[in-house]
């Protein structure tokens, strides 16, 4: 195997590695999404009646009304506001319908909490909030900014670990089957050994005197089945003569 050589690469050239307003910040083998916001908390009450159900956000009900406001408020936002991102509305409460929720703005907005009043007061009850009438006092407040950090492995720094760990793998697979077929190598060998060896023992064991007689009793049978063979046989004399078989 020969060395393994990867190069940094800069994840951040491709401006779509980041969702959103993220900035990207390039680290050795990847990069991270610094996603910083601005959050404000607000609360409103609207001319609403309000349903027992509202009390659990995620009842049918209360997530049919949120879903509501939240496409008329945001529609407005968007272009007054061209920092705005996105609402989350948290909670629905009884007076009228009171509703705290959550707005979030680009890092580099410059919105505070008097601009987000302001721009709610002066769509009260307009065309441009569908006509949605906030009563009552509206509350903002800055938080803390919200971070979200997303990293993410660069491809070409795991491609290398990859191929090697499966070069890895056939080499201990070849390993493996080599030694299977000297096992069983070995045991063809020792097979034939034994084989071998019980060969020789069962000429050791055969009796002299019997060996002789058995080779003598086969001599006597092929020279028999010769003559047969060639017509000719002894009388009880022991003189040759020949038969002559005539075939009918």
């Amino acid at each position: 195997m020969g060395i393994v050589c990867s190069v940094d690469v800069n994840e951040c050239v491709n401006v779509n590695e980041c969702s959103g307003n993220g900035v990207c910040i390039d680290r050795i083998n990847g990069f991270t999404c610094d996603e910083t916001k601005s959050n404000f908390g607000c609360t409103i009450r609207v001319d609403k009646q309000f349903h027992p159900d509202f009390n659990d956000i995620t009842s049918p009900f209360a997530v049919a009304f949120s879903s509501g406001v939240k496409r008329i408020l945001r529609k407005y936002l968007v272009k007054v506001l061209w920092w705005f991102i996105k609402i989350i509305i948290t909670r629905l409460f009884n007076g009228s319908v009171g509703i705290d929720f959550d707005m979030v703005f680009q890092p580099t907005s410059n919105v505070s909490n008097s601009s987000i009043v302001q721009v709610l007061k002066a769509g009260n009850g307009s065309k441009e909030l569908e006509y949605l009438s906030i009563v009552g006092d509206i509350s903002v407040t800055e938080q803390l900014p919200v971070t979200a950090q997303t990293t993410s492995p660069s491809p070409s720094s795991t491609a290398a670990p990859e191929e090697s760990g499966k070069l890895e793998t056939w080499v201990m697979v070849l390993i493996a089957a080599g030694g299977v077929v000297l096992v069983l190598l070995a045991i063809i060998v020792v097979l034939a050994l034994k084989y071998r060896r019980e060969i020789r023992s069962a000429k050791e064991t055969l009796p002299f005197d019997d060996y002789w007689e058995m080779m003598a009793f086969n001599s006597g049978e092929m020279r028999a089945h010769l003559e047969n063979v060639n017509g000719q046989g002894t009388n009880e004399n022991g003189a040759a003569v020949r038969t002559h078989v005539r075939h009918a």
